[in-house]
């Protein structure tokens, strides 16, 4: 049978490095106000992506498929656009 640790509001306030050590062990804490159960604490869940780094979101693969290798303005009107900003001095 597996019992959870237990802590109090006090105990949040003034000894909070104890519950945060039962934290980082993997702990679950039920926490108490007055003897009434309040709530239950527990660790963060790791996301896949800390516990497998090939699955992180490759961010230029992303671009390449959403523009489909597309531009925007052809050579001929980017050409166009910096010969106007020449002739007016920018």
């Amino acid at each position: 049978m597996y019992y959870m640790k237990t802590a109090t509001i006090r105990d949040l306030k003034h000894d909070f490095s104890r519950i945060e050590a039962w934290i980082h062990q993997g702990e679950k804490i039920q926490v108490s106000k007055r003897g009434v159960p309040l709530m239950e604490i527990s660790p963060m869940k790791k996301s896949t992506q800390e516990d497998n780094p090939s699955e992180l979101i490759d961010f230029s693969e992303v671009q390449k498929r959403l523009w489909k290798g597309e531009r925007f303005f052809s050579n001929k009107e980017i050409d166009r656009m910096l010969s106007m900003t020449e002739d007016e001095g920018f």
